[in-house]
């Protein structure tokens, strides 16, 4: 049995969309079930005509399911449903399986019978694909606890400033906060359950379905894994609609259950930004803001309203009146969002990069690591300007990179941009070259990809202040077999040595861990490179909701693109780019590194290997001798010698180009030393 849940909170569109979802012959519209047993006991009237007692549906999956008798059933099962929101409520990690067990022990009866009921209602109308639009993810949270249903959690979610404004209209303004709240709550859960979901968790925003409709419902439909016809649309804004199998009652959207239209112009109900109560929307920005900018709204959107967006009865969605209107809009660089890669080299880092610049709204820059040789080297500027010889060489440095990473003609234009500047300011620049010089102008998210990414973050959150981050790991013995494989010779490794490395490979993942403990799950996602492999789907399902966009199939293509083939080079490091993910690439190291390397690398970062879930393969290694402790320390100067690597692998780029030092700040250093300070 399949049921897509949609998530959320209400005056969101759920009734239309559950309607349009539900118009092929294999999916049956639930409706709001969580209302179902009070609308029962009350005995509501249902859109087939019937009393809901009386309904050829409900009436017959009740007394199938129960029997004749179904009055202390229904309240049993409205009491049961109660209970278990409220258990569910107090349960903070929806990814907890012991948790969850004891969860469903708890309320076993209520669960059982809660599937005896879908069964018996699979029967009656001929097929066990559900769309249910409860809303509640508590309510969705018991259907993953019933054995034999495959449960989908659609979270459609609108600006919380158009939802408080729809309860206001309907009810009044303590209502409308008091539904921010809600708002706030049921984000909050459904955003950390969207990383224990995966693929099986999609994001809507009403905003979206709206100006693509047609485009919406199909996708929509394709994730669920059902038919994904849409012939009932006419255009992306239209579509008729087939009342002959819904049965749907109160409390659902009481003007689309009321006129039971055969057919709907889908436009947003956007008159909330026309005024409104802006103190409403104040007290809602509060509310939600952290939310608000992670789901991309924009909290300083004037409310002046679009004459061709006019309010529609009831809780109606938006349609695009024309082609033009769909086409992407070039956004400037200040309104894009930045996602940056905390990852060591040989870890995964190029492959997570072109995976993600294959989404629609996502774009990857080249690895220019501007932050490295220029955010780290900004120093050198003070009461220097851009006639200053350290600009020129730093300026020529950054026209070099983007030259040879993207092309000959971006760099051109780059470094007549540069000229033409009078003024220096590092993330001016560096937004500039990671948008316009990328050629990602038009993307919603800019993903950052650099090496030692933890060094630079006290001044990206400095500069990109709603900056989020991916945090990747790596097998650390396979991460050293990947480096020994790019150099020749005994004793090769691309990183120096392998004391130098499992150095580089520690510092990184402890940057990541200090940046997820202090930022927080919200702004940090975590992944595996070895999940990523296995369980494509899973992992990049849950990204794409911590990102705030829907999974798209052409992430897993990604090798076919002109980003995967610009990087991948026949023998260098990149060559795997061109080919699809290779689930079984990992724990290589079994056969490529000898025991005393394996060894090596468990004894001096092993601690942080089992914090990320790999084992060791020799669990003495804990308490290793002194000897096997110092042995990668005095091979080292043999190993340096080696590959030609005295220096650190990761040189100052920049500093190695100029020199050290830059602009002095005492005015007469130079000349009269010490006493300078003193004047």
């Amino acid at each position: 049995m399949k049921i897509v849940s949609i998530s959320g909170s209400g005056r969101t569109g759920s009734t239309l969309v559950s309607l349009l979802l539900s118009q092929n012959q294999d999916v049956f519209n639930l409706g709001q079930l969580r209302d179902f047993w009070r609308s029962y006991a009350s005995n509501e009237t249902c859109t087939c005509g019937q009393s809901l007692r009386n309904c050829g549906v409900w009436a017959r999956s009740m007394h199938q399911a129960f029997g004749p008798d179904t009055k202390d059933k229904v309240r049993q099962m409205q009491e049961g449903m109660s209970a278990f929101i409220a258990g569910a409520t107090v349960l903070t990690d929806w990814g907890d399986k012991a948790a969850l067990v004891k969860l469903r022990d708890r309320h076993s009866e209520y669960l059982n019978n809660f599937g005896i009921f879908l069964r018996g209602l699979a029967d009656v109308v001929g097929t066990d694909n559900f769309i249910d639009s409860s809303k509640s993810p508590e309510f969705a949270l018991a259907y993953s606890l019933i054995d034999g249903v495959d449960i989908r959690v659609l979270n459609l979610v609108r600006d919380p400033r158009a939802v408080a404004s729809s309860w206001e209209k309907r009810h009044n303004t303590d209502t409308a906060v008091g539904m921010s709240k809600v708002w706030v709550q049921r984000q909050s859960v459904l955003g950390k359950w969207a990383s224990v979901l995966g693929a099986d968790f999609s994001l809507l925003k009403y905003e979206d379905f709206t100006r693509n409709a047609r485009s919406s419902i199909e996708q929509a439909l394709r994730w669920a894994g059902v038919d994904a016809t849409v012939d009932n649309f006419d255009k992306e804004s239209h579509a008729s609609v087939s009342w002959d199998r819904q049965h749907l009652f109160p409390p659902a959207n009481e003007a689309i259950l009321t006129e039971k239209r055969k057919a709907f112009e889908i436009v947003e109900a956007s008159a909330w930004r026309n005024g409104g109560n802006p103190r409403l929307h104040r007290s809602v920005v509060q509310l939600a803001r952290p939310l608000m900018v992670h789901l991309g709204y924009d909290l300083a959107e004037t409310m002046s309203m679009s004459a061709a967006n006019p309010e529609l009865s009831g809780n109606q969605a938006t349609a695009i009146p024309s082609k033009a209107a769909v086409a992407p809009a070039r956004r400037s660089s200040q309104g894009q969002e930045y996602v940056f890669l905390i990852c060591s080299e040989r870890s995964g880092s190029n492959l997570i990069s072109a995976i993600l610049n294959s989404h629609s709204l996502i774009g990857a820059t080249p690895p220019y690591h501007l932050c490295r040789d220029i955010g780290l080297n900004w120093h050198t500027l003070l009461d220097a300007g851009a006639q200053s010889t350290v600009w020129a060489k730093m300026r020529q440095l950054m026209v070099q990179r983007v030259g040879q990473l993207k092309s000959p003609a971006a760099g051109d234009e780059l470094d007549k941009w540069l000229a033409a500047l009078r003024q220096l300011s590092f993330p001016f620049i560096a937004r500039h070259v990671y948008s316009h010089s990328s050629g990602l102008g038009d993307k919603q998210y800019i993903f950052v990809k650099e090496n030692n990414i933890h060094k630079m973050l006290f001044f990206i959150l400095k500069y990109f202040p709603k900056a989020r981050f991916v945090f990747q790991v790596r097998d650390p013995r396979d991460y050293l077999l990947s480096a020994m494989n790019l150099k020749e010779g005994g004793m090769g490794n691309k990183f120096g040595s392998s004391y130098h490395a499992m150095q580089i490979w520690r510092d990184d993942q402890l940057g990541g861990l200090a940046a997820l403990a202090h930022l927080g799950r919200d702004r940090v996602w975590f992944q595996r490179y070895e999940d990523l492999l296995a369980k494509p789907e899973k992992v990049l399902g849950g990204l794409a909701a911590f990102l705030g966009v829907q999974f798209e199939k052409g992430m897993l293509e990604f090798n076919q693109t002109e980003y995967a083939a610009s990087l991948a080079v026949a023998g260098g490091p990149r060559e795997n780019l061109t080919k699809p993910l290779i689930a079984d690439n990992a724990a290589k190291y079994r056969t490529g590194l000898s025991v005393e390397q394996i060894r090596m690398v468990e004894i001096h970062v092993g601690d942080l290997m089992e914090r990320f879930g790999y084992r060791r393969d020799y669990p003495d290694t804990r308490d290793a001798s002194k000897y096997e402790v110092l042995w990668s320390k005095f091979l080292e100067p043999f190993e340096r010698v080696a590959n030609a690597a005295v220096e650190p692998f990761y040189a100052d780029k920049f500093a190695t180009a100029v020199g050290r030092g830059g602009s002095t700040l005492v005015p007469g250093y130079e000349k009269d030393g010490p006493a300078a300070l003193r004047s």
